[in-house]
């Protein structure tokens, strides 16, 4: 199995699961040519099985339609996304709560806060792990609680900085609308969910949707690698590069540890 990002953040979003006999690449935000770049890098371009959008903001839809020159695949979205996008012969239409199977994989979408049209993060079964993906969302929600609970590997958005925000030159609509119930979390808030959600079976955290004027790996990684500490979680923590690929299953020096049961 290889479960690898291309980049996460307001300036694209794409990540590519591969478990051999499926491949599955979830949003397509970056730039056509390093997505097929990376795509070739990892020996997956033309062999792309299925494209899942989590909605149809444009860091995650890109380089859709282009890529669907190269690739002979499906997309598979909600409804509204689909709608939002503009739906073709032979796409498909994602459920809340209803598990699809792709090849080997099996996806359960689950309805996030953000304002779009109906956007979804996804829980995925890929065999041996189980993916908890949710990049975009506007406040905790207890059915991303529950996939995350349910996973061994998490994928969660950690937007912003809340000081950071506050002291920014963003116009105030524009951070009412990124700390609003439908815009993004802070590290904050991302911090609160792992706390309240993470069961001893997550070995691999990564922080996602990082934004480039009003966070840092360093902050965001020391917020929620602070608040795990204090309930005696130490679980390596990371951030997903902005423009440059990962390793999502890389793993660190460091070995985690759980002192505190949070069941």
């Amino acid at each position: 199995m290889r479960f690898h990002s291309f980049g996460s953040g307001s300036s694209g979003n794409a990540f590519l699961l591969d478990v051999g006999e499926t491949r599955i690449l979830f949003d397509c935000g970056i730039g056509i040519r390093r997505l097929r770049a990376g795509l070739r890098e990892l020996g997956a371009a033309g062999r792309l099985d299925a494209i899942v959008i989590s909605h149809e903001h444009s860091d995650h839809i890109r380089s859709l339609k282009s890529l669907l020159r190269y690739e002979q695949c499906p997309v598979y979205a909600s409804d509204g996304t689909l709608r939002e996008i503009g739906r073709e012969t032979g796409w498909v239409t994602l459920g809340a709560a209803r598990p699809e199977r792709i090849g080997s994989v099996e996806i359960t979408p689950v309805p996030v806060a953000h304002d779009a049209r109906e956007p979804f993060g996804f829980l995925v079964d890929a065999g041996t792990e189980r993916i908890a993906l949710f990049t975009d969302l506007g406040a905790p929600d207890p059915t991303v609680n529950d996939a995350i609970r349910e996973s061994t590997i998490v994928v969660l958005e950690a937007n912003y900085c809340e000081r950071m925000l506050r002291h920014s030159r963003y116009p105030s609509f524009l951070k009412q609308r990124i700390r609003g119930g439908s815009g993004h979390l802070s590290n904050d808030q991302c911090a609160q969910i792992l706390c309240d959600a993470l069961t001893p079976e997550v070995h691999t955290l990564w922080l996602a949707h990082l934004s480039e004027n009003n966070n840092t790996p360093p902050t965001a990684v020391g917020a929620v690698g602070s608040a795990l500490g204090s309930r005696g979680i130490g679980l390596p923590t990371r951030a997903l590069p902005r423009h440059d690929m990962a390793d999502l299953l890389e793993p660190v020096a460091v070995e985690r540890s759980w002192q505190t049961s949070l069941l």
